[in-house]
């Protein structure tokens, strides 16, 4: 997946063997362990690290002007430190996708693309009934 001149956004490097595949509030969170030799891992000294998603994350509502400095990512002319985030940003939206049609072992169709890109095999499936983020409203499901 990642190659010496791209960046992959939104991702992690990982050693575990089983990580969490975010959704969106009040949809289920899928338990995936990533498959190696496939096209997200890579060989570091003498450690394999596969690269996967945090969650589907969200979407530019524009077109995407990137730009790259040692020190930060600017995105449509705004400049991100390492530790910032993208969650308040009006130009990026939450993906919307229906993940209502994952019922028994129905894999919703954002899910297997997912998965076609980085390679995992899901090992559960978790729904939320509690959901908190310091600047949403609280949510809690009955």
């Amino acid at each position: 997946m990642p190659t010496e001149d791209s960046v992959a956004i939104g991702c992690q490097w990982s050693r575990e063997n089983m990580l969490l595949l975010l959704t969106a509030p009040e949809k289920p969170i899928f338990l995936v362990k990533p498959l190696e030799g496939k096209s997200n891992d890579i060989q570091v000294g003498d450690q394999k690290l596969l690269l996967y998603p945090h969650g589907i994350g969200k979407r530019s509502t524009q077109p995407l002007e990137m730009g790259f400095s040692p020190n930060a990512l600017s995105v449509n002319g705004k400049t991100f430190e390492p530790d910032a985030s993208l969650k308040d940003d009006k130009s990026f939206q939450l993906r919307n996708f229906d993940l209502d049609d994952a019922t028994g072992d129905k894999v919703p169709q954002i899910i297997a693309e997912i998965l076609r890109i980085c390679p995992a095999e899901i090992l559960g499936k978790l729904h939320q009934i509690f959901s908190y983020h310091s600047k949403a409203p609280l949510s809690v499901q009955s």
